[in-house]
């Protein structure tokens, strides 16, 4: 079993699952799952127990949202220690917010406009000086702020 905590995301709660190398979970998955799911570390190699057949691997970056669920049970082999993050709609409101994916590579800089609300799932970013260290919310408010990437960043933007 992962081990599972909750995070605020700008209004909203994030269940981060954390699973060990080599961990193997078998889940029963409906095509109209609400979820939208993050891999930020890791990764998940998936077979279709349904069908007996490989199915697509799940690497850092990938994300899933409610649509993309394909229904059946399923296997996941977690490659790596392997961090996931899920928003539930049950969790918040029935409602799900548009959420993107964000990355950045090792010593990258990118400038964060005025209004970016960016959940940091992993790595570790400096923006004028500040240092933030995953898992954290950061918005940025009153000026565009300049981040530069102490290691290879993960992360979700909310709309």
């Amino acid at each position: 079993m992962p081990i599972q905590k909750a995070h605020a995301a700008f209004g909203y709660v994030l269940i981060r699952n954390d699973y060990a190398d080599g961990e193997v979970i078998e889940a029963t998955v409906k095509s109209d799952f609400a979820f939208t799911t993050y891999w930020a570390k890791g990764a998940f190699q998936n077979f279709n127990v349904s069908t007996g057949l490989d199915w697509v691997d799940f690497p850092t970056g990938h994300i899933l949202r409610p649509g993309d669920y394909v229904g059946g049970v399923f296997r996941h082999t977690a490659v790596g220690e392997t961090v996931v993050f899920c928003h539930d709609p049950a969790l918040n409101r029935n409602y799900t917010p548009d959420i993107d994916v964000w990355s950045l590579d090792a010593q990258a800089q990118v400038v964060l406009p005025v209004g970016t609300r960016l959940f940091l799932c992993s790595g570790s970013l400096l923006i004028e000086g500040r240092k933030f260290d995953e898992p954290v919310q950061i918005t940025i408010k009153s000026e565009d702020k300049i981040a530069v990437a102490e290691s290879k960043c993960y992360g979700l933007l909310f709309r």
